[in-house]
Formats: C-alpha cells, structure tokens, sequence
C-alpha cells in the first residue's frame, strides 16, 4: 500500500509504525542469518515461517483424529 506518511501513523499499534521484510534464506544459513540479523539489529522480532505449515498440519490431523475416534465410539 503507498500512502502518506499521517495514514502510517494513524495504523500504528500504539503509535509506533512497524515495518515488516520478508527475507528468503538457504534452511542452511538459518543460524547464521538469525544471528547476524539479531547482532545488527537487536530490538528486532524475527519469526521462521517454514515450519508453519507443518505445524498446522499436525494439529489438524490430531484434531481430526479425536472427532473420529469420538464419532467411532
């Protein structure tokens, strides 16, 4: 979205605009480009979002196990 830099602040949480990059990293160099970004910037949040949809895949296959154990009983 391009707007004003009032629109901006008018969004921000709390008063405090946030900016967000998305970077692409070889799984190898994760460590490695964790800690750098953590050296250079320490106040910054950095989330790995590769496992996410392993995450999402197994709780949604153990819920799924419990409703047709529960239909099954």
């Amino acid at each position: 979205m391009l707007t004003t830099s009032d629109v901006v602040q008018a969004l921000a949480v709390g008063g405090v605009p946030t900016s967000i990059y998305y970077l692409r990293v070889d799984p190898v160099h994760l460590g490695q480009a964790f800690a750098a970004i953590g050296q250079e910037a320490p106040d910054v949040a950095v989330f790995n979002l590769a496992n996410t949809g392993d995450y999402l895949n197994r709780y949604l296959g153990q819920a799924l196990s419990v409703v047709l154990l529960a239909i099954l009983l």
